[in-house]
Protein backbone atom coordinates (compact mmCIF):
# COMPACT_ATOMS: atom_id res chain seq x y z
CA UNK A 1 0.00 0.00 0.00
CA UNK A 2 2.51 2.20 1.04
CA UNK A 3 4.59 1.94 -2.47
CA UNK A 4 1.50 2.30 -4.19
CA UNK A 5 0.67 6.13 -2.60
CA UNK A 6 4.45 6.71 -3.15
CA UNK A 7 4.17 6.05 -6.79
CA UNK A 8 0.82 8.40 -6.85
CA UNK A 9 2.75 11.02 -5.13
CA UNK A 10 5.37 11.21 -7.71
CA UNK A 11 3.41 11.27 -10.46
CA UNK A 12 0.75 13.92 -9.13
CA UNK A 13 4.25 15.67 -8.41
CA UNK A 14 5.50 15.09 -11.39
CA UNK A 15 2.20 16.42 -13.08
CA UNK A 16 1.97 19.41 -10.98
CA UNK A 17 5.28 20.93 -11.58
CA UNK A 18 5.66 19.69 -15.44
CA UNK A 19 7.04 22.88 -17.33
CA UNK A 20 7.34 22.64 -20.53
CA UNK A 21 7.51 26.50 -22.02
CA UNK A 22 11.29 26.62 -22.53
CA UNK A 23 10.46 23.50 -25.43
CA UNK A 24 9.28 26.49 -27.90
CA UNK A 25 12.75 27.76 -27.93
CA UNK A 26 14.24 24.08 -28.30
CA UNK A 27 15.94 23.46 -32.27
CA UNK A 28 15.83 20.39 -33.42
CA UNK A 29 18.24 20.22 -36.15
CA UNK A 30 20.68 17.23 -35.78
CA UNK A 31 20.02 12.94 -35.01
CA UNK A 32 22.37 14.53 -31.62
CA UNK A 33 19.23 17.11 -30.73
CA UNK A 34 16.94 14.35 -31.34
CA UNK A 35 18.26 11.82 -29.49
CA UNK A 36 19.14 14.11 -26.39
CA UNK A 37 15.42 15.19 -26.42
CA UNK A 38 14.42 11.22 -26.29
CA UNK A 39 13.74 11.51 -22.58
CA UNK A 40 11.98 15.11 -22.73
CA UNK A 41 9.67 13.36 -25.58
CA UNK A 42 8.76 10.39 -23.03
CA UNK A 43 8.09 12.90 -19.75
CA UNK A 44 5.74 15.43 -22.34
CA UNK A 45 3.93 12.12 -23.47
CA UNK A 46 3.27 11.15 -19.73
CA UNK A 47 2.01 14.63 -18.80
CA UNK A 48 -0.18 14.78 -21.99
CA UNK A 49 -1.48 11.46 -21.33
CA UNK A 50 -2.33 11.58 -17.56
CA UNK A 51 -3.63 14.61 -17.72
CA UNK A 52 -7.28 15.86 -18.68
CA UNK A 53 -7.16 17.83 -21.71
CA UNK A 54 -7.65 21.66 -22.04
CA UNK A 55 -7.28 23.99 -24.24
CA UNK A 56 -6.47 26.55 -21.91
CA UNK A 57 -3.14 24.78 -20.60
CA UNK A 58 0.02 26.36 -21.59
CA UNK A 59 2.41 23.59 -20.83
CA UNK A 60 -0.20 20.85 -22.34
CA UNK A 61 0.53 23.10 -25.56
CA UNK A 62 4.13 23.52 -25.53
CA UNK A 63 4.84 19.69 -25.04
CA UNK A 64 2.14 18.60 -27.80
CA UNK A 65 3.79 21.06 -30.00
CA UNK A 66 7.37 19.71 -28.96
CA UNK A 67 6.22 16.28 -29.77
CA UNK A 68 4.80 16.92 -33.35
CA UNK A 69 8.47 18.43 -34.03
CA UNK A 70 10.03 15.63 -32.68
CA UNK A 71 8.26 12.82 -34.49
CA UNK A 72 8.16 14.52 -37.78
CA UNK A 73 11.93 15.26 -38.02
CA UNK A 74 12.80 12.45 -35.92
CA UNK A 75 15.54 10.53 -37.81
CA UNK A 76 15.23 7.30 -37.14
CA UNK A 77 11.81 7.47 -37.77
CA UNK A 78 9.84 8.12 -41.23
CA UNK A 79 6.13 8.33 -39.90
CA UNK A 80 3.89 10.30 -41.47
CA UNK A 81 0.09 11.07 -40.68
CA UNK A 82 -1.77 8.77 -42.85
CA UNK A 83 -5.08 9.62 -44.39
CA UNK A 84 -7.23 7.02 -41.79
CA UNK A 85 -5.27 9.60 -39.15
CA UNK A 86 -6.54 12.33 -40.42
CA UNK A 87 -10.19 10.91 -40.64
CA UNK A 88 -9.90 9.70 -37.49
CA UNK A 89 -9.23 13.11 -35.71
CA UNK A 90 -10.90 14.91 -38.37
CA UNK A 91 -8.09 17.73 -38.84
CA UNK A 92 -9.00 18.58 -35.43
CA UNK A 93 -5.27 19.29 -33.88
CA UNK A 94 -6.03 18.82 -30.29
CA UNK A 95 -6.83 15.19 -31.65
CA UNK A 96 -3.77 15.28 -34.09
CA UNK A 97 -1.87 16.32 -31.32
CA UNK A 98 -2.84 13.68 -29.30
CA UNK A 99 -2.49 11.08 -31.82
CA UNK A 100 1.49 12.46 -32.10
CA UNK A 101 1.19 11.78 -28.29
CA UNK A 102 0.71 8.23 -28.56
CA UNK A 103 2.74 7.86 -31.75
CA UNK A 104 5.47 9.09 -30.04
CA UNK A 105 5.52 7.09 -27.03
CA UNK A 106 5.31 4.07 -28.76
CA UNK A 107 8.62 5.17 -30.86
CA UNK A 108 10.34 6.08 -27.77
CA UNK A 109 9.86 2.83 -26.13
CA UNK A 110 10.45 0.85 -28.91
CA UNK A 111 7.57 -1.74 -28.33
CA UNK A 112 6.65 -1.74 -31.99
CA UNK A 113 8.70 -3.29 -34.40
CA UNK A 114 7.39 -1.16 -37.54
CA UNK A 115 5.27 1.88 -38.37
CA UNK A 116 2.37 -0.16 -38.69
CA UNK A 117 2.80 -2.04 -35.42
CA UNK A 118 3.45 1.55 -34.02
CA UNK A 119 0.37 2.97 -35.15
CA UNK A 120 -2.17 0.14 -34.05
CA UNK A 121 -0.81 0.43 -30.77
CA UNK A 122 -0.79 4.14 -30.91
CA UNK A 123 -4.96 3.90 -32.04
CA UNK A 124 -5.19 1.57 -28.76
CA UNK A 125 -3.19 4.37 -26.40
CA UNK A 126 -5.32 7.08 -28.31
CA UNK A 127 -8.73 5.51 -27.84
CA UNK A 128 -8.04 4.42 -24.11
CA UNK A 129 -7.49 8.28 -23.57
CA UNK A 130 -10.30 9.85 -25.73
CA UNK A 131 -13.23 8.09 -24.45
CA UNK A 132 -11.74 7.99 -20.64
CA UNK A 133 -14.83 11.16 -19.01
CA UNK A 134 -12.30 12.35 -16.92
CA UNK A 135 -10.20 13.86 -20.44
CA UNK A 136 -13.34 16.04 -21.36
CA UNK A 137 -12.63 15.62 -24.53
CA UNK A 138 -15.08 15.69 -27.82
CA UNK A 139 -15.25 12.73 -29.79
CA UNK A 140 -16.00 12.37 -33.31
CA UNK A 141 -18.03 9.72 -34.24
CA UNK A 142 -15.40 7.62 -36.02
CA UNK A 143 -13.54 7.77 -32.44
CA UNK A 144 -16.86 6.69 -30.60
CA UNK A 145 -17.15 3.39 -33.51
CA UNK A 146 -13.74 2.72 -33.08
CA UNK A 147 -13.67 2.64 -29.61
CA UNK A 148 -16.27 0.43 -29.37
CA UNK A 149 -14.96 -2.01 -31.64
CA UNK A 150 -11.26 -2.10 -29.89
CA UNK A 151 -13.25 -2.32 -26.09
CA UNK A 152 -14.96 -5.41 -28.20
CA UNK A 153 -11.92 -6.64 -29.49
CA UNK A 154 -12.73 -6.40 -33.02
CA UNK A 155 -11.00 -3.65 -34.12
CA UNK A 156 -8.32 -5.70 -36.20
CA UNK A 157 -6.70 -2.26 -37.41
CA UNK A 158 -7.20 1.10 -38.41
CA UNK A 159 -6.47 0.55 -42.33
CA UNK A 160 -8.92 -2.56 -41.87
CA UNK A 161 -11.46 -0.70 -40.50
CA UNK A 162 -10.96 2.21 -42.91
CA UNK A 163 -10.53 -0.37 -45.86
CA UNK A 164 -14.32 -2.21 -44.86
CA UNK A 165 -15.74 1.38 -44.13
CA UNK A 166 -14.35 2.17 -47.84
CA UNK A 167 -16.35 -0.75 -49.37
CA UNK A 168 -19.91 0.04 -47.53
CA UNK A 169 -20.23 3.28 -49.00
Amino acid sequence: MKHILLFLFCVSATIVSAQFSYLNDVQLESAADYSEYTETVYDCCDYLLLTPFSKKDSERIAATNFIERWVKGAPNSSYKVSENIQSLTDNRTELLGLYFTCIAKELVEGNADNSLQAEEKAITSFLDYCTNPMNKLKLTKEIKELAQLNKAGELNSLSTYYNAKNKTN
